[in-house]
């Protein structure tokens, strides 16, 4: 069954957030937007269509036309923080919240799985 439009969106807007490794609760305190609406945005069930979406492509720094472009592929996590970074450089919290000590299974499952290390065979 192929996914609508919406969850689509939703879950790229879920694999940035996850990429930058910030909670829910984070992108609260930096946006003020709602829990359960970003939820419902993550699952595809709210429309896209909300200003809480300009507020979610400015904090990701990730314009809503790269978002809504589902065959496009999303920016490696190096690339998404350097853009982050440079952006919100005054933003205290911000750059706390993307320099603390992430767990390893955040690490392994958004950073290294996604990321072309393991396309080629490697040994010591």
């Amino acid at each position: 069954m192929k996914e609508s439009i919406e969850t689509q969106i939703g879950n790229r807007y879920f694999l940035i957030r996850n990429l930058l490794l910030l909670t829910r609760m984070e992108v609260l305190d930096l946006t003020g937007i709602s829990i359960s609406t970003l939820t419902r945005i993550e699952k595809g069930k709210l429309s896209t269509n909300t200003g809480t979406t300009d507020k979610l492509s400015n904090l990701y720094q990730t314009p809503k036309e790269d978002i809504y472009n589902t065959g496009k592929p999303l920016p490696t996590w190096k690339e998404l923080r350097k853009r982050v970074l440079a952006a919100h450089r005054n933003n205290e919290k911000l750059i706390g919240y993307l320099d603390k000590k992430p767990e390893s299974k955040q690490i392994i499952e958004y950073r290294v799985m996604r990321s072309s290390f393991l396309d080629s065979f490697r040994s010591a």
